[in-house]
């Protein structure tokens, strides 16, 4: 029991890396290890010996040693910089001392240097005024730690105005292929709201498909226009559709603008963009609110959802004894046929379906009568 006893109290001061001198099964002082350095996980192996009146033991175990983990971040007050003036960034790292700590410019030469900064709470702030002459680009700060470990963080220093305007582009909420126009808008408007007079280079596409399955056999379908806003700061434009290949596939299922409008006198150019969809199913018909099953003699009630491209009509519907009752509603805006569409699933699992196209004539939907007063007229 002794010698357990021993075994487990040395096992306890390895797994916490304190070697002691023990007398008899009390430990009566420990020596603390200190792990070397690695730079990546290691394994260790720690001999003890203990020095017994009856005799030696001696015990081996091997031990994991992990790297110490840092984490450093640089962080600048703000992304872009003008020349002239001052980068103000802050290092924050988990370790205490960074050696070195640099800048660099865009010609990746060295225009700052601080060594052997201790970082306070873990926190290192630092600052660098930018000379008016600064050359234009990307800069990037680079810190090291004493450990070789490296953070990065890079920003811009470029001359830049706000937008004094912006650009707008509209087009309809989808294209059918049914259409045989489609027409877009180009809009410019000053930040405080009047409009901006101009000239408009734009873009109407459609897309191919890129890919092994399609190769080069497909390509982009566009159309360029030149254009100029009037007093309200917009232009339109109708494009004729039959140009881009609505029956064949190969191509995405939107339609894409871009544009660019130059402010006459000044010469600032800004852009604009607008995408729409494609869609060739003109009119869907679902069921809904159907009852889950149908007795024999109890009315079957239900609604037929019909949603059209634009338009959506809601048909109620009654089913007696066989018969179907289906009353025709807002028929004028159906214009210029009305497609009726019933199907029914049978209980052993067979569909039927019918479906009847009804004429509709564009007509108003208030009637209006003429009358003429009949005039007497006397002769002398």
């Amino acid at each position: 029991s002794r010698k357990n006893s021993l075994l487990t109290s040395i096992n306890l001061s390895i797994s916490s890396l304190f070697l002691c001198s023990f007398a008899l099964i009390t430990c009566s002082y420990c020596v603390p290890l200190q792990p070397p350095v690695v730079p990546r996980s290691t394994v260790a192996s720690v001999n003890v010996t203990v020095q017994g009146e009856s005799g030696t033991l001696s015990k081996k175990a091997k031990v994991l040693i992990e790297p110490a983990t840092f984490i450093h971040i640089i962080q600048t007050d703000k992304p872009i910089y003008k020349p002239g003036q001052t980068v103000k960034f802050r290092i924050t790292s988990l370790d205490a001392n960074f050696i070195p700590v640099k800048r660099v410019d865009p010609n990746t030469n060295r225009i700052a240097q601080w060594l052997d900064n201790t970082i306070d709470g873990g926190i290192l702030d630092l600052s660098h005024p930018i000379i008016p002459e600064a050359a234009q680009g990307s800069y990037v700060i680079t810190a090291t730690t004493e450990q070789g470990e490296q953070v990065q963080h890079s920003f811009d220093i470029k001359e830049y105005v706000l937008p004094k305007y912006e650009v707008k582009v509209q087009l309809p909420n989808v294209i059918t292929i049914l259409d045989k126009e489609a027409e877009f808008k180009v809009c410019g408007k000053y930040t405080y709201g009047k409009p901006v007079v101009g000239s408009v280079k734009a873009v109407f596409c459609r897309r191919a498909f890129r890919g092994y399955w399609y190769g080069n056999s497909y390509q982009d379908v566009c159309k360029n226009f030149q254009l100029t806003t009037d007093k309200s700061g917009c232009t339109s434009q109708t494009v004729d559709l039959s140009e881009f290949f609505l029956n064949k596939s190969g191509y995405h299922d939107s339609f894409q603008v871009e544009a660019e409008l130059q402010e006459f006198g000044t010469g600032v150019t800004l852009k604009g963009s607008a995408r729409t969809s494609f869609t060739n199913d003109i009119r869907t018909v679902t069921f809904e609110d159907e009852p889950a099953s149908y007795k024999p003699g109890i009315a079957f009630e239900g609604k037929v959802n019909m949603n059209y491209t634009f338009k959506r009509v809601f048909i109620f519907f009654p089913v007696n004894k066989g018969v179907l009752t289906i009353p025709l509603r807002q028929v004028v805006k159906l214009a210029p046929v009305a497609q009726v569409l019933v199907y029914t699933v049978m209980p052993g699992g067979e569909a039927v379906a019918d479906s009847k196209d009804f004429p509709v004539q564009l007509c108003l939907s208030n009637k209006v009568k003429e009358r003429h007063r009949k005039k007497s007229h006397a002769f002398t």
